[in-house]
C-alpha cells in the first residue's frame, strides 16, 4: 500500500536529487544573513572570495589569504553564529566559499 501511494504522489526534491547550490547575496553583512538563513539543513551556498574579502578583511592587497589571520577569524565567527548555523569551505580553483546550512 505505502509503495503505490509513493507511486502515485511521486518523489520529493530531496529524495530524487540533491538540492542545488546557490550563490547568496553578499552586498552587506546584513544581506548574506538573511541568505544564510534562508539556505535549509545540509543546502549549501557560496559567495566569491572578492565578496568575502570585501565584507571580512582589511586587508588591500589579498584578502581572506593565509595571512590575513583576522579576516578569516572574522568569516569564521560569522558562519557559526547562532543565527547562520554554517559550516565553511573555501574552493580554490572556484575562487569560492561555501557555506553549508547545518
Amino acid at each position: 500500500m505505502w509503495d503505490w501511494l509513493k507511486k502515485l504522489i511521486g518523489r520529493s526534491l530531496t529524495e530524487t536529487e540533491p538540492r542545488a547550490d546557490i550563490h547568496l547575496k553578499a552586498n552587506t553583512e546584513a544581506a548574506l544573513s538573511r541568505a544564510l538563513r534562508k539556505l535549509s539543513p545540509g543546502q549549501e551556498g557560496w559567495i566569491t572570495f572578492a565578496e568575502a574579502g570585501r565584507l571580512f578583511s582589511a586587508e588591500d592587497d589579498n584578502p581572506l589569504s593565509e595571512m590575513d589571520i583576522e579576516g578569516q577569524l572574522a568569516l569564521g565567527r560569522f558562519a557559526v553564529d547562532w543565527r547562520h548555523r554554517s559550516a565553511l569551505r573555501r574552493d580554490s580553483d572556484k575562487r569560492r566559499i561555501y557555506f553549508t546550512r547545518r
